[in-house]
């Protein structure tokens, strides 16, 4: 197992944390690095991640582990010092995630019952609510996780806070971004992480996990007396979250845009050939080996 500082991740429900955290993860096991999923391990048992410490599961190992996706901040978490990992933390505005949050639970995702072990065949549920009245009772603790997020952004001021806003516009550049930021891989990334990195739904879908995933969407689907109460809740912390987002120096977004530019066509073609299901082996290992001459000068 390497010995590199381990990475810990936090995010927001439906908040593009999802996919994110999925590549993040898969470039630190491509790195020889273990993936401790303590929220998930504890959600599946009816547990709630606030219960951690009092189950033994808040000592995370300094080397060699990628930790989380943690979706909340609860209080042992945020009082622990977390001084000697690299954080990550992607944030995306809670008017969307709200909304999100509103489909998911609706139509698709698994419920949690706490004190229950989780069963993922029971997929949504009747909310007793219409959209707009759901939203507004979301707020708060969406506010709550977003305040707690800010927090430890300020608390390590080395930590690197994306917005998803961001992240949706660098699409597979991001991979080699973030990459180069947390320095996982020196050699090359695999394909099959770089192709996660698609944000945008090819068309809007109720009965899945990424059912839009546009910014903004919050405009078409909220009544506008909504949306200025909860522009009025979250635009501090929008504000906020733009202060502290990843801003780049120049240098480490220069390399990756050079890098871009070599490995895009190449692999745009390799998306194309995979898509057609025409490519054999051989020619994946040509392709991808070009790929590495390509990165390499």
């Amino acid at each position: 197992m390497t010995e590199k500082q381990s990475i810990i991740f936090f995010g927001l429900a439906r908040g593009g944390s999802s996919v994110t955290c999925d590549i993040v993860g898969n470039l630190a096991l491509a790195a020889g690095m273990k993936w401790l999923d303590v929220g998930k391990e504890l959600y599946d048992q009816g547990i709630p991640l606030s219960e951690a410490a009092n189950m033994n599961k808040d000592h995370f190992p300094e080397t060699g582990h990628f930790i989380g996706p943690f979706r909340e901040v609860p209080k042992w978490l945020l009082e622990k010092d977390l001084s000697k990992f690299k954080i990550v933390i992607v944030t995306r505005d809670p008017r969307d995630c709200v909304v999100s949050h509103y489909f998911a639970m609706r139509h698709y995702h698994s419920v949690f019952v706490p004190g229950q072990k989780t069963d993922f065949s029971q997929k949504g549920r009747e909310l007793g609510k219409e959209l707009d009245e759901y939203v507004l009772d979301e707020a708060a603790p969406y506010e709550m996780t977003s305040l707690n997020l800010i927090t430890l952004a300020r608390k390590y001021p080395e930590s690197l806070l994306f917005r998803y806003e961001d992240i949706y516009d660098l699409g597979e550049r991001w991979v080699y971004l973030i990459n180069e930021l947390l320095g996982i891989l020196d050699d090359r990334i695999p394909l099959n992480i770089v192709g996660k990195a698609h944000f945008k739904a090819e068309k809007e879908d109720v009965n899945v996990h990424k059912r839009k995933g546009t910014p903004g969407d919050f405009r078409e689907k909220l009544k506008a007396e909504t949306q200025a109460m909860l522009t009025k809740t979250f635009d501090p912390i929008n504000s906020q979250f733009l202060e502290l987002a990843y801003k780049s120096d120049g240098d480490d977004v220069a390399q990756v845009e050079q890098l871009w530019g070599l490995l895009k066509d190449q692999y745009q073609i390799i998306v194309e050939l995979q898509r057609q299901n025409h490519l054999r082996k051989t020619e994946i290992h040509k392709l991808t080996d070009q790929l590495n001459e390509l990165r390499g000068s």
